[in-house]
């Protein structure tokens, strides 16, 4: 899915979780610093990870507008592909990663003119569907999604 998008716009009506994924390349002026992870806004809420480790998270209803931008200790920046994982929960209305695509990169903290930009193709897999009240699982046999750490 090309991002930002709301992901209603690409799988037709949904209310429910989808992980998102994307495997970036972190140039050596980059390598063992603290970055900042900007998103933009994420309609609804979302649980955010980088290689691995829940880097931040929005859990609470309401905060669908809000921008999110989570630090990332130097300790879990390595150099090569890093991979960022967020798990998105739409409970109604559109749902996804959007905005502008300014907002979406990876930049030190300290110097924000040094970033990756995030926009553009990510891996995406709807996980479980919110029908009356519930969630319910979805299984695909024709697509292969991992979160793991070894990418």
């Amino acid at each position: 899915m090309v991002l930002p998008i709301q992901f209603e716009s690409v799988i037709g009506e949904f209310d429910g979780a989808v992980w998102f994924r994307k495997v970036i390349d972190i140039p050596q002026n980059m390598e063992g610093k603290d970055l900042i992870l900007s998103l933009g806004p994420i309609d609804d809420m979302d649980r955010t990870y980088f290689n691995g480790k829940l880097i931040g998270s929005n859990e609470e209803s309401g905060f669908w507008q809000t921008e999110r931008n989570y630090e990332i200790s130097a300790s879990l920046v390595k150099p090569g592909a890093n991979l960022i994982s967020v798990r998105v929960l739409d409970t109604q209305g559109n749902g996804g990663i959007y905005g502008s695509t300014e907002k979406m990169k990876l930049s030190l903290k300290n110097d924000p003119n040094i970033f990756v930009p995030l926009k553009g193709d990510w891996k995406y897999q709807p996980v479980a569907e919110l029908t009356g009240g519930k969630f319910i699982s979805m299984i695909f046999q024709k697509t292969s999604f991992s979160l793991r750490n070894d990418l």
